[in-house]
């Protein structure tokens, strides 16, 4: 398992040794296909690890992505909380890794070096993503 962290863009900086520590915050959870992770409007309060399967991300109906096997989803909401602003269905039977906050916060206590390895990584998707939104126009 600590592989497919490893694959990730977000756990990638990560060692052996602190990925292992991770899945031991991380709860495995299963969705049916066609079962809502998330509404619009849902408090955000989990980070997703999509483990297998696919999680449709929808707005407005719409379909405006798809996260596959080693994508994380809702990373955001560990250091933010608010709503959530789309919608995340599963397009098939999906398994995924779940990190709470309430987890996260633990985590905190127990291994703040990880913890803020993972802060860093967290904020350094998102500024990405931001930067990819700006060239878009």
């Amino acid at each position: 398992m600590t592989e497919l962290l490893s694959k990730a863009p977000l756990f990638s900086e990560l060692g052996e040794d602190e990925r292992g520590a991770l899945l031991g915050f991380l709860e495995p959870r299963k969705l049916e296909e066609g079962s809502v992770l998330f509404h619009p409007g849902d408090e955000s309060s989990e980070m997703y690890v999509v483990i297998d399967g696919v999680v449709r991300i929808e707005a407005d109906g719409d379909e405006i992505g798809r996260a596959q096997p080693g994508d994380v989803l809702g990373s955001l909401s560990l250091v933010k909380t608010g709503a959530r602003r789309c919608a995340a269905l599963a397009a098939e039977t999906t398994h995924l890794l779940v990190l709470t906050r309430a987890s996260y916060f633990r985590l905190r206590s127990d291994y703040p070096a990880l913890a803020l390895a993972l802060q860093e990584g967290i904020v350094r998707q998102f500024s990405g993503d931001v930067h990819v939104l700006l060239e878009r126009g």
